[in-house]
């Protein structure tokens, strides 16, 4: 494995103190040590800067940026501006990752030659609740095209958007901060881009923190349907919608109907401004979504099946009308 070569790490921090330490330290414990870590604080609140600052002291390897807020997609496109390894990985300040992970995930690209490499993931709830996402893959083997790979990120099916991935894939691009979801657009562009990524089993630590942006309450919430518009566009650019339109329009329907759930049970609590902003942002993805692409799979569940799907997705009104009658139903769900 070459020992030589320089890992970037960017991290951007928001108002992350409790968990920044544990984040640092994961860096630290890496048994590959030729890394840097770009930390990049959005305008923090708290002493999440302090903390970076005091570990810095110790780590030359660490190095922290200023900005103000203005989101996790600016924050990356910062550190991007101040990298200099052949690699790049990104972070989130309330993560952490397994001591192999660098050097695995280094010694994985280097035996396949891939672009990218695709770790294990971890769902951390607490010390004593961890849930491994169920990746149906040999960490140690197995290899996928970058086609393969785009294709999959419609789901992130057996795959995810913390990789260690060659710094001339990001070449020209920087993190989209049209929406909150704008990044996940970004790491399919990258994903598209690779020749070949290979898995590798270091572990990432995504730890569910219910300050989370995506976890609270927020019309932010509704920026997921426009990112799936401009996933089915960069679909179509590559010319893999025909291999992939059944999967990428069964989750446009899926997240338009999770979308508009989530708005009746939580419109109440958003201004009319943002009430607007949503059910525009819902209406725009219904009119992106090919329900004729879905015609035969709702056939095979009969036939009244096929016909009151069809009633439902003939216009947008018919599907407000509907899913609001079926959300007498699900309304547990999303309270």
């Amino acid at each position: 494995m070459n020992k030589t070569a320089l890992i970037s790490v960017i991290i951007p921090v928001y108002n992350a103190s409790l968990y920044l330490p544990k984040c640092i330290q994961s860096l630290q414990e890496q048994t590959y040590r030729n890394f840097e870590a770009i930390f990049v604080d959005d305008g923090s609140t708290d002493d999440s800067s302090q903390i970076v600052a005091r570990f810095a002291k110790n780590d030359i390897r660490l190095r922290l940026y200023h900005q103000n807020n203005s989101g996790p997609s600016a924050a990356r496109n910062t550190a991007l501006q101040h990298i200099r390894g052949e690699y790049i990985m990104k972070l989130d300040a309330d993560d952490f990752i397994s001591p192999d992970f660098m050097e695995n995930g280094l010694r994985r690209l280097m035996e396949t030659g891939a672009d990218a490499a695709i770790s294990r993931v971890c769902d951390y709830f607490g010390p004593n609740d961890e849930r491994f996402q169920p990746f149906d893959t040999d960490f140690n083997k197995e290899e996928i095209s970058g086609k393969i790979g785009f294709i999959k990120s419609i789901t992130w099916d057996n795959i995810h958007s913390y990789l260690i991935i060659k710094r001339h894939i990001y070449s020209g691009i920087q993190y989209d901060t049209s929406g909150t979801f704008g990044d996940e657009v970004t790491e399919r562009i990258l994903i598209s881009r690779c020749h070949k990524l290979a898995y590798s089993p270091g572990i990432y630590y995504y730890r569910f923190n219910p300050d989370s942006v995506t976890k609270k309450v927020s019309v932010k919430r509704f920026d997921w349907c426009l990112s799936y518009i401009q996933t089915k566009q960069l679909i179509k650019d590559n010319d893999l919608y025909d291999q992939s339109k059944l999967i990428l329009e069964k989750r446009i329907l899926n997240v338009l109907i999770s979308s508009y759930y989530y708005y009746l049970a939580h419109k109440n609590q958003l201004s009319e401004n943002e009430r607007r902003y949503a059910k525009n942002a819902i209406m725009r993805l219904f009119h992106c979504m090919d329900p004729a692409v879905l015609f035969d799979e709702y056939k095979t569940k009969g036939r009244l099946n096929l016909l009151f799907f069809k009633f439902k997705t003939r216009s947008f009104s018919n599907f407000k009308i509907i899913s609001a009658l079926l959300f007498l139903k699900m309304r547990k769900y999303y309270v």
